[in-house]
Formats: C-alpha cells, structure tokens, sequence
C-alpha cells in the first residue's frame, strides 16, 4: 500500500507506511514552553493556598526529611523520584514545604502541557498538539491539582509524555521502544500504579515497534 499524504488517511496505514506527522521545531517547542509557563504562573500562583492543603502534603513534607513509608513519610507506596525532587528543590533553598511543592506543582503543570503538545504533534499535527495542551491548561481538574496536588500534575505529565514516546515506537523507530520503557520505569518511580496502568500501551508499541524492525532492515 502506498502512503497517503493525508494524515486521515495515514491512520489505516501500517506502521512502517506511516509519513512522520509534524513535529514542534525546537525554537517554537521553547517558545511555546515559556508561554505555557507563564500562563501557569499567572493563573494558579495568585490562587495556591497559603498552607499544605491536605494530608497527602503533610506526608511529603515530612518525607523531605526522612523518607519511611512505614511511617506515612509519605504515605504507602512511598513515591520514591517524587521525593527526590522535593528534596532536589529543598537542597535548592525552598526551605519551607508549602513553597517547594507548590515550584513542583507549577513545574509539572508546565512540564505537562509541553508534553501533551509534543504528543498530539506526533499522533496528528503540530495545531492539534497545541490545542490539546491549552484546552488542558483551562481544565478544572487540572488546574484545581495545579493549586493542590504536585503529585497529580506529574502524572499527567508521564502519561503524555510515555504515550508519545510509545507511539514513536508503534510506528517502528526501535530506539523509542527503549526510550519508552525507561520513561515508563521513570513513571513507576513517581506513582507506582502509574507503570502498571500504561504497561499495555508500551507493550502494544513495542510489539509493534519489534515487527516494523525486521522489515525496515530487510528493505534497506
């Protein structure tokens, strides 16, 4: 079958016949990241409580010095790469717990949207991807995480970032069959249901990634 130049019809195409959807450049990708950042910034920053919101917080801020999930510092499972950004950013002088997850919560948020934009410009188009992510940014939910919850905004933030990185790898590009798995495992890391939740997506990009190689290396 002979590939479409329409994205439309792209999709019923194999993986190894599927044109490259266009990407962010890199000037427009960091362009677009300090909109975003600003756009975070400016909505969520006058709006975030003045305290840790719930206990959740409370938890992680005693983690920042002593990491024991036995003790619900933090709480079961423990977030072991959530932890070590607190500390990150605590070594960085945010001292005070309600500032440094409230730095993560704007640093995910920004981080998140600049992944679903990078994701929805591979799956479809470059105005798609960034459509997606504004449409994210004015989300209730997502905005009222980006005031609460440094944790959620995070997960957010891997979800897109491993759906794009796994659909690199469904269309055959064997080194992102890798770069998923390691995103994946990364994800894991911040919440550990999260790698159980996406591990049939990298399953199914990988499966697919692994048939495309044998065919590409045959044809070349």
């Amino acid at each position: 079958m002979i590939a479409s130049e329409d994205p439309q019809v792209a999709v019923d195409l194999p993986p190894e016949h599927r044109p490259s959807p266009a990407t962010l450049p890199g000037k427009g990708f960091a362009t677009l990241g300090l909109l975003f950042a600003v756009l975070v910034v400016a909505t969520r920053l006058p709006l975030a409580p003045g305290q840790l919101f719930s206990f959740d917080d409370v938890n992680f801020a005693y983690a920042i010095g002593e990491f024991d999930p036995r003790l619900s510092q933090p709480q079961p499972p423990g977030y072991p790469l959530f932890v070590v950004q607190t500390r990150l950013l605590h070594w960085l002088r945010f001292r005070r717990p309600e500032s440094n997850l409230l730095a993560l919560a704007l640093i995910g948020s920004t981080a998140a949207l600049l992944a679903l934009a990078w994701a929805g410009s591979r799956l479809f188009d470059r105005r798609t991807g960034v459509l997606a992510a504004c449409l994210l940014l004015v989300h209730h939910s997502f905005w009222y995480s980006g005031l609460t919850s440094a944790l959620r905004v995070q997960l957010a933030f891997v979800s897109a970032l491993v759906a794009g990185a796994c659909y690199r790898a469904w269309c055959g590009e064997r080194r992102w069959i890798y770069i998923s798995a390691v995103l994946l495992g990364a994800g894991a890391g911040v919440r550990p249901e999260t790698g159980v939740l996406l591990l049939p997506l990298w399953a199914a990009g990988a499966w697919s990634g692994s048939r495309c190689w044998p065919a590409k290396r045959k044809a070349s």
